[in-house]
């Protein structure tokens, strides 16, 4: 019996080690849709979110998601997680600063007259005739995570850490504005 082994663009039966980013994340999809595929897990590489990319460093990182999707009411309920982490600029040193990514993701897809139904526990978010893009989603979750002026602590940072430790442990003296006030006083009198 012969057999035909297809192996995508190799000759041979290795794994592809390519990170080639899934039609699922970057395609509208609708409520039907999803409520279909039930879960959907992955690595998003931060190089293929736009959006985060534009705030975050060059080469930041990988993010993981998953995602499990179920019909209640009429709404497509979200559940997920996501986890990874990313580099963004310390707003002191202008050095990167590593932001762990550890979120909950409760999201409810709803048409504009379901909002009213959506579980408390769940942020409602409206998913038009044209669907959601999943990719988008994630996006949204990341930058909501990522603080608007990311500093190291001041004991990390580059170019402050420097100075601390080249001043030591040495107390600088203090003056105050009046100091010499007290000296001019005794000798007036």
């Amino acid at each position: 019996m012969l057999a035909w082994i297809f192996y995508f663009d190799t000759s041979s039966e290795r794994h592809y080690y390519s990170a080639l980013m899934s039609a699922i994340w970057s395609t509208a999809l609708s409520r039907d849709q999803l409520l279909e595929l039930r879960a959907v897990s992955g690595e998003l590489p931060v190089a293929e979110l736009p959006r985060v990319q534009a705030v975050t460093v060059p080469g930041s990182g990988v993010i993981s998601v998953k995602l499990e999707f179920t019909g209640q009411d009429g709404l497509v309920l979200v559940d997920g997680q996501l986890g990874g982490q990313v580099f963004v600029l310390c707003q002191r040193c202008l050095e990167p600063v590593a932001l762990e990514i550890n979120n909950t993701i409760r999201l409810a897809l709803s048409e504009a007259d379901e909002a009213q139904s959506v579980p408390n526990d769940y942020e409602a978010v409206y998913a038009g005739a044209d669907g959601v893009v999943l990719q988008e989603l994630v996006e949204d979750e990341i930058l909501l995570s990522v603080p608007l002026s990311a500093r190291h602590r001041s004991d990390q940072c580059g170019a402050l850490a420097r100075q601390l430790k080249d001043m030591g442990t040495s107390q600088p003296e203090s003056s105050t504005p009046f100091a010499g006030l007290d000296e001019l006083l005794k000798k007036r009198n």
